[in-house]
C-alpha cells in the first residue's frame, strides 16, 4: 500500500498527491471512486500503446493516508483553493483510499504557452483524431510539457472518448461482430 506526502494539485474530479518517500511517483485521488480511476486507467493503457505520450503509470492502488495528514496539508499553506476544498483535504486524514498511481513528471513542467508547444500540441491531436479518438474538451488545458524530454504528455483522460476498436481483448471481438461498418 503507498502512502499520500504533499498535496501537488487539483482538477474538477480529482486530486494529486505526491507519493510519501518516492519522489518519481504520485497519486490521483477521484471523488468519483474507483471505478473511475479504473476507467482512466484502461483509456492509458491504450493511449500509451498507439503511441501518445502519457506518463507511466502503475495502476489503481490503495492508498492511505496518514493520520499527521492534516498537519500536511496545514504545513503546505496551500494557496487558490477554498476553505471548502482545504477541509475536504484535511479530512483524509486517517483514510484509506483507491488512487491512481503514475509518475510525476520533471519539476520543469509548464503547461502549453508558446508557439512550439502549441504546434506540437496541435500535430498530436491530428494524429489522435486521426485515430478516431475525440478528446475531452478540455484536452489543451489537460497537457504538460517537459522540458527535459522536450516532450508533450497527455494527462486525464475522463472525458476522452475511445473507439471500442482501440480496446483489447474480447470487447474488440464484440464490437466487430454487433456493430462492424458495413
Amino acid at each position: 500500500m503507498y502512502e499520500a506526502g504533499k498535496w501537488v494539485g487539483h482538477g474538477y474530479y480529482a486530486d494529486f498527491f505526491r507519493i510519501r518517500n518516492n519522489t518519481t511517483l504520485g497519486v490521483k485521488i477521484d471523488l468519483r471512486g474507483k471505478k473511475a480511476l479504473e476507467e482512466e486507467y484502461e483509456k492509458l493503457l491504450i493511449l500509451k500503446k498507439i503511441g501518445i505520450s502519457v506518463p507511466y503509470c502503475k495502476g489503481v492502488k490503495m492508498i492511505k493516508f496518514p493520520a499527521y495528514f492534516e498537519k500536511t496539508i496545514e504545513k503546505q499553506n496551500i494557496t487558490g483553493i477554498t476553505q471548502k476544498q482545504r477541509t475536504s483535504l484535511k479530512n483524509l486524514a486517517g483514510e484509506v483510499r483507491y488512487g491512481l498511481v503514475m509518475e510525476i513528471i520533471e519539476e520543469d513542467i509548464k503547461l502549453v504557452s508558446n508557439k512550439r508547444i502549441t504546434y506540437i500540441f496541435e500535430k498530436e491531436m491530428n494524429k489522435i483524431k486521426a485515430l478516431g479518438i475525440i478528446p475531452g474538451r478540455d484536452a489543451d488545458m489537460n497537457v504538460l510539457w517537459s522540458q527535459n524530454n522536450a516532450k508533450l504528455y497527455f494527462i486525464d483522460f475522463e472525458r476522452w472518448i475511445i473507439p471500442k476498436e482501440l480496446y483489447p481483448g474480447p470487447l474488440k471481438r464484440f464490437w466487430r461482430l454487433f456493430f462492424r461498418k458495413n
